[in-house]
């Protein structure tokens, strides 16, 4: 879904909401064999973490699992911009003043407080925004305007 316009992705995602099983199962496999071989050449950390799995992954119980405490004890190695860095991003995150402003000039963080024991950090693109904000839309879970889309 890369390089949709937000109306493109809506349509597109529309048109699997209402798809035959076999075409969402088929779309699920091929996303999941993309965000894979993306990880395994793009973040050092999953490279090593599933050098032993085969080429095509189909099903996301062949993966290993990982916690939140995994990921942030590798977060520098996981990442898969070498721009962001933990220390740059709680720097950013600790800035009062920067509440609202992308990090870095494109990315959108959020934090968990702990309560597992572990405060998490997390960081989306625009294009995972904006996947996001119309799956909420269109299953009805938010208030988001279509208009919001484009923010």
């Amino acid at each position: 879904m890369e390089n949709l316009t937000p109306l493109k992705t809506a349509i597109d995602i529309w048109r699997m909401k209402s798809g035959k099983p076999e075409d969402i199962l088929s779309r699920q496999q091929s996303r999941l064999a993309d965000l894979i071989r993306f990880a395994r050449l793009n973040s050092r950390y999953y490279a090593k973490k599933y050098r032993e799995l085969p080429e095509n992954i189909t099903n996301l119980q062949q993966t290993p699992t990982v916690t939140k405490s995994e990921l942030m004890a590798h977060f520098n190695e996981w990442v898969t911009d070498p721009a962001v860095t933990i220390e740059s991003v709680k720097e950013f995150v600790s800035d009062m003043s920067l509440i609202g402003q992308l990090y870095l000039g494109r990315y959108m963080v959020s934090t968990t407080s702990g309560s597992t024991g572990v405060p998490g950090i997390f960081i989306q693109d625009k294009g995972s925004d904006t996947i996001m904000k119309i799956l909420m839309a269109i299953r009805g879970t938010t208030k988001l305007k279509w208009s919001d889309l484009w923010k």
